[in-house]
């Protein structure tokens, strides 16, 4: 079980000062609170019904006993660090619009750096992060290294791109889809040096809504493979970085209002007529979730795929859980 808040450090050390036997109740609720557990998960944990829990904060005389497992299980519980700051939870860009994501550096001598911008465009994006602050923090070199050795984790959100550009920042490292356009990216993934990795694409729902016939109604391509196989690689990068489960995940999709999406048919089936599904009536769609160890990007993603699909007032099949699951 993961406590998901911190006690105050020096509440915490407190706890640790006071002699064996002489926690009393305050400190049972002191510690249990502030480690964000609740009375059922503690009692689990050390053996005793919930309602002894409840009693001994309630104001009964604790149990010497009692209290001593439970403070002593909290504290030795805390998590290391404290909670990651989650900075613009509901942001779908990591930098303000027309401010630059970094530096595309020259490749030799005499050439030309170049500042990239992400294009503008109705977003799709995935983050992914720490649940708590490890407190390290990596250096370009060490994010590019991890970024694109040993299976080139950071790659984009929705591939395709036929060329890869890398862009250097003062707050980390990130790898990007080269267009024609010098200077402008609609596709990047950065690796923060704090630990976070943020995946942005602007393309495809603008695209999708240029090349519909007059009065038809868009289609949103089906997606949940690319957010499970991304999801997965950049895990996988955090774990290189020496970063443990378990971590926290924030996934959207803007620009769908007035359009359907599309989905696979079962295995072994087909869709006779091949038209989008239902029609959504809100203009954007965000989710946020955790990723435990041992969870598969099906398991993680579900809230949000689910959320996505009663956007478009469409039931969401199950066996779309069974579609490109890495582990």
């Amino acid at each position: 079980m993961s406590p998901i808040a911190n006690l105050n450090e020096a509440g915490l050390q407190s706890l640790m000062e006071l002699p064996t036997g002489s926690w009393g109740a305050t400190d049972l609720l002191a510690a249990r609170e502030g480690l964000g557990l609740t009375q059922a998960e503690l009692a689990a944990a050390i053996g005793y019904d919930r309602s002894a829990i409840a009693k001994i904060e309630g104001g009964d005389t604790p149990p010497r006993r009692v209290v001593e497992l439970a403070v002593r299980y909290l504290v030795n519980s805390r998590p290391q660090g404290t909670l990651f700051k989650i900075n613009a939870p509901d942001s779908a860009r990591f930098r303000p619009f027309e401010t630059a994501i970094g530096l595309n550096e020259a490749h030799f001598p005499g050439g030309k750096s170049t500042d990239v911008q992400l294009a503008a465009g109705p977003a799709i994006w995935l983050r992914i992060f720490p649940k708590f602050d490890s407190g390290r923090r990596w250096s370009s070199i060490d994010l590019k290294k991890a970024a694109t050795q040993g299976g080139f984790p950071l790659g984009q959100l929705l591939d395709g791109w036929s060329n890869l550009g890398f862009v250097r920042a003062a707050d980390g490292f990130g790898v990007f889809g080269v267009m024609g356009e010098p200077g402008t990216t609609k596709s990047v993934s950065f690796a923060f040096e704090t630990g976070e990795i943020w995946s942005v694409e602007t393309y495809l729902i603008e695209a999708v809504k240029a090349s519909i016939q007059p009065g038809a109604t868009p289609g949103i391509p089906y997606l949940e493979d690319r957010f499970k196989v991304t999801i997965n690689s950049f895990r996988n990068m955090l774990i290189k970085l020496g970063l443990s489960p378990p971590f926290q995940w924030i996934a959207g999709i803007e620009g769908i209002k007035g359009c359907g999406i599309f989905y696979p048919a079962p295995a072994g089936r087909y869709f006779p007529v091949p038209a989008p599904h239902g029609l959504a009536l809100v203009d954007r769609v965000h989710a946020m979730g955790s990723l435990e160890d041992g969870d598969t990007p099906a398991a993680a993603l579900k809230p949000f795929f689910k959320k996505v699909f009663d956007s478009f007032a469409v039931e969401r099949p199950e066996y779309l859980d069974d579609l490109s699951n890495p582990r």
